[in-house]
């Protein structure tokens, strides 16, 4: 019974999706017959999604390693998982190991110590072949809260604490112009790092800021301690900061990758991304536009000028170069509406044409039979959506699924992901 469940998950969800990406089999209305597929029993038998989506997106997976916490259940690190990854994947992004938590290091002169768990993620990505969205730089959480603090000592009461949901004392929060300069020396020194280690042709995006918008806030921004302390200008900050590292270490450590520092760079160039979750509710995806496209952080660039600004630009992040793209994080259940969603595309693409969905995982309703069922559905019709809104013309580049296993989910109650945790069955 365990392998015929195993064969209807994969089966549905898998081949499910796979037959959305051919949309030129007219009169196909759904995985009716596939969810009840027998003779499956391992993963092999099921295709490979990232040669299916080929000619469409890259197809990721969030892994961790082993290593980072030792829980057995992550990926690297589990010989089976990983040539599992290798087989069916052309992008991983690390659910925690490049998160400041992890990476900040008030005692370096950068302010950043790689996690040895990251750096063995990377070292894998680039034996493996398998290109890297690197995420995340600037978060309100997971973040180290003495960052925020004087001395790099944030305090409660009086009292030292490393807890990044804490509220702060007010008299220990640093300044502005502190704060900026810490802002820049961390993206800088995490960037640097990618460059001179020989990952910058590893990593094909980043995650620059994560979750910043609240559409219950006038200016549609989360009232974050970067944006508390700095203001919401924070934001275009971050994305100026990204883009001059980049550009900077790019041109400098162009001979480590074998390229002319006055040639084309793009291939060790990452796209630079604003990433949230929520994505597709009306308000807050009209929020998500505004603050990237419509807000002049920067207007006739009086605040701050840069050799990497459009000098044509309009003071907004994406109007004066900065930003590349808008991360849909699709947490979604089975529930949602997908017609909701392939509106939000549609403004998305409308504001920036580069798209990714950066952290996939459908949440089921009931359990069993019936709610396979559904949920590869759901799926189904997701990557159906996608293929429509792309033929439209939304350039969506990459799809990431948000775990590999049901297991290692940080929704396993719902069984959001399309493999159990016996890969073979």
């Amino acid at each position: 019974m365990r392998n015929k469940m195993l064969a209807k998950k994969i089966c549905a969800a898998v081949l499910g999706i796979s037959m959305a990406a051919a949309t030129v089999l007219s009169g196909f209305t759904g995985p009716v017959n596939i969810v009840r597929a027998e003779g499956v029993t391992d993963y092999e038998s099921v295709g490979v999604l990232k040669d299916v989506y080929a000619d469409r997106f890259k197809i990721g997976v969030a892994v961790q390693a082993i290593s980072h916490w030792g829980d057995q259940s992550a990926e690297i690190g589990n010989a089976s998982k990983e040539q599992f990854i290798v087989s069916q994947f052309n992008s991983m992004t690390f659910g925690n190991e490049f998160k400041p938590a992890y990476n900040f290091d008030a005692e370096s002169d950068s302010l950043f110590t790689v996690n040895r768990a990251a750096q063995e993620l990377l070292d894998w990505a680039k034996e493996n072949g398998v290109p890297v969205r690197g995420h995340t730089l600037v978060w309100h959480s997971q973040v180290d809260p003495s960052i925020f603090a004087k001395d790099f000592t944030a305090t409660v009461s009086g009292k030292p604490t490393r807890d990044y949901n804490a509220t702060l004392d007010e008299d220990s929060l640093v300044s502005r112009d502190e704060l900026l300069g810490r802002l820049e020396k961390y993206i800088n020194g995490v960037i640097e790092y990618t460059y001179a280690n020989g990952y910058a042709d590893v990593i094909y995006a980043w995650d620059v800021v994560n979750e910043a918008a609240d559409e219950s806030q006038a200016d549609g921004m989360r009232k974050s301690y970067w944006y508390k302390i700095i203001g919401p200008d924070f934001l275009y900050y971050a994305f100026l900061y990204a883009r001059e590292a980049e550009t900077k270490y790019a041109a400098q450590y162009a001979d480590l990758y074998g390229l002319d520092p006055e040639g084309d760079l793009s291939s060790i160039t990452p796209d630079l991304y604003y990433n949230d979750y929520n994505e597709w509710f009306p308000r807050k995806c009209d929020a998500i536009i505004a603050f990237l496209t419509e807000t002049q952080f920067n207007a006739g660039h009086t605040m701050v000028n840069s050799d990497v600004i459009n000098p044509d630009g309009d003071g907004t992040i994406y109007g004066d170069g900065l930003i590349d793209g808008i991360g849909l994080q699709g947490h979604l259940t089975v529930s949602d509406s997908l017609y909701q969603y392939k509106d939000a595309i549609e403004k998305y693409s409308a504001a920036i044409n580069n798209l990714q969905v950066t952290e996939l995982d459908v949440g089921k309703a009931v359990a069993g039979e019936a709610g396979e069922f559904k949920q590869a559905q759901f799926y189904y019709d997701y990557f159906k959506m996608l293929c429509e809104c792309q033929d439209a013309g939304a350039n969506i580049n990459s799809v990431t699924l948000w775990g590999l296993t049901d297991t290692s989910s940080w929704r396993k109650e719902s069984e959001p992901l399309l493999f159990y945790q016996d890969l073979t069955g």
